[in-house]
């Protein structure tokens, strides 16, 4: 049986957010999610600011406009 992966939405991501700064562990986010705790470890490394004011803090809106900036400059395949 092969799994079905989903992608986050901004609620999830706001809920992520939330609970970071509530200093709740990776695997107990998962876990209220519903998703591997891989999945909140790569949204993480992949959405977190790297540089300026708000360098190494995870902004759920912000990481919503660049995974939907990653969408729109994804090849297309028809």
């Amino acid at each position: 049986m092969s799994k079905k992966y989903t992608q986050l939405s901004l609620v999830q991501r706001y809920q992520i957010e939330t609970l970071i700064k509530a200093a709740i562990r990776y695997n107990k986010i998962a876990e209220q999610l519903g998703v591997d705790p891989s999945t909140i470890s790569r949204e993480l490394k992949c959405n977190k600011a790297k540089s300026g004011r708000i360098a190494s803090v995870y902004v759920a809106s912000n990481a919503q406009m660049k995974t939907d900036l990653r969408h729109k400059k994804k090849p297309k395949f028809t």
